[in-house]
């Protein structure tokens, strides 16, 4: 494990190995976060990669349940389909305001706490 030195202004070199593997180069950015008393360096690229990959497949576990949706629903009428969309969207919009007075509720009473 190479150790490294802290230059001026908290600089440091990494080692022409360590953006070998990565395939960094100059310019890279790097995101750096401690965790449990570790400098932790992570190439915003891979990142991305991570979030990308995780929104390819929300998008493709969508895709399947809409799919499978479809099937199961394909002899019901597409009136009844959209009054039973109707209907969950007024129980979520019920549910998310009932969660905003909840949320602001308990934030007065902590606010009367402290």
């Amino acid at each position: 494990m190479p150790i490294l030195q802290i230059l001026r202004n908290g600089q440091i070199t990494l080692p022409a190995k360590f953006c070998g593997e990565l395939g960094l180069k100059k310019g890279d950015i790097i995101s750096a976060e401690i965790q449990a008393g570790r400098i932790i360096l992570t190439p915003v690229a891979l990142i991305e990669d991570r979030k990308a990959k995780k929104r390819a497949l929300a998008k493709e576990k969508f895709f399947e349940m809409v799919n499978e949706l479809r099937e199961r629903t394909k002899d019901v009428p597409f009136s009844e389909i959209q009054a039973a969309i109707d209907e969950a969207a007024v129980a979520a919009k019920v549910v998310s305001a009932s969660r905003r007075i909840n949320q602001t509720s308990t934030g007065e009473n902590n606010e009367r706490r402290n």
